[in-house]
């Protein structure tokens, strides 16, 4: 009986030892397995080949959740607990990986929607902008009316000029008395410095509102230079999201397929061993 126990005590001993070996083994395993999928990722990144470095962040977190440098690096790309989670099936994998394609496809969204807010001011000032031209063009045309009008007024009063000048002396060589006559033609006169005096004020305040709107039609169309750059840069980001999503997609699909791939061989070499 004694022997029996001591057997006994013998067989707990030993696969206590094996347990703890196994536990020790295993847990080295994943914590190398871990460190190499790191410097993976390490290496993607120092590439510049984001998703990729990602992906191999994600998949250490799945054998040492509290590694550090691979916790640190997702940190970097707001992705705390990397796309995989724990033992995550392909199901599971796929579900996070659409998950955040869907978060980019919003961002996209997003800065597509700005886009055409950018195009709608765009367009509100260019409708401002043709407003503007056009009223300095009616402007213009009435600044040229003005000028052929006072043009015409400075060529009849020095043809009144030059009649009077006749008629005065005229009326000197055959008259005496003609202070009326001298009186009617400097009335005369001083009437159309009066109307030449208004033309010419008409004028210069018209110049002034056309230098005004010229002011406003250079603040627009900085305005616009300003707004097509924004434009092409939101358009450059979208661009530049977008190749990248297509990469990430397309290194994913390659990843779940080479996982497909080994699953569907190991279940054949297990159906061949049973």
């Amino acid at each position: 009986m004694a022997k029996r126990n001591y057997l006994y005590f013998i067989f707990l001993l030993l696969t206590v030892l094996v347990f703890s070996t196994m536990r020790t083994a295993q847990a080295e395993m994943k914590t190398s397995g871990a460190d190499f999928l790191v410097e993976v990722g390490i290496d993607h990144y120092n590439k510049g080949e984001v998703e990729q470095a990602i992906h191999e962040f994600s998949k250490a977190l799945m054998l040492n959740p509290d590694h550090p440098v691979a916790l640190e690096y997702l940190d970097r790309f707001g992705i705390r607990g990397g796309i995989y989670h724990g033992s995550a099936t392909q199901n599971s994998q796929m579900a996070d990986l659409a998950r955040y394609v869907q978060k980019y496809r919003n961002q996209l969204d997003y800065l597509e929607y700005q886009n055409m807010e950018m195009e709608q001011r765009m367009n509100g000032l260019k409708t401002d902008n043709d407003t503007l031209v056009k009223q300095r063009q009616a402007n213009d045309l009435v600044m040229e009316r003005m000028q052929n009008k006072l043009d015409y007024f400075e060529a009849k009063l020095n043809r009144e000029r030059s009649r009077r000048a006749d008629m005065i002396a005229q009326v000197q060589d055959m008259y005496k008395g003609g202070g009326s006559l001298l009186r009617k033609q400097h009335d005369l006169e001083e009437e159309r410095h009066r109307r030449l005096v208004e033309l010419d004020f008409k004028r210069k305040r018209l110049l002034d509102r056309s230098l005004q709107q010229e002011k406003e039609l250079f603040k627009i169309a900085t305005t616009n230079n300003v707004l097509r750059e924004e434009n092409f840069k939101l358009k450059n980001d979208r661009d530049i999201m977008l190749n990248k999503v297509e990469d990430y997609l397309y290194v994913q699909r390659n990843e779940l397929d080479k996982l497909r791939d080994e699953a569907l061989s190991k279940e054949m070499e297990l159906a061949k061993a049973k």
